[in-house]
């Protein structure tokens, strides 16, 4: 699975998050995946069973559990519908 421009909309607005993006999946299932995200530079890679990294460095979610304390982040596309933009 490749998106050679995983950010298509976000780097036509000159908006930094952009990113080459592929994965590896066995019958349907993830196995591994590598973002590069290009105006970092930065590498992201993580494997079934063996972490996630950052430039080789180990990284993980963090530990908060209280949903008051938390960042959440959510993307919908570029569908701008009404139909989709209402089941917001």
């Amino acid at each position: 699975i490749i998106d050679p421009v995983d950010g298509t909309t976000n780097f036509v607005h000159g908006f930094p998050f952009v990113a080459v993006s592929i994965a590896f999946a066995v019958n349907k299932q993830l196995e591994f995946g590598v973002v590069y995200s290009c105006l970092e530079d930065k590498m992201y890679k993580a494997r079934r069973g063996k972490g996630a990294f950052c430039d080789d460095e180990p990284i993980q979610v963090s530990d908060v559990k209280d949903i008051n304390k938390s960042i959440i982040i959510s993307e919908h596309g570029t569908d701008r519908s009404p139909e989709k933009v209402t089941k917001i």
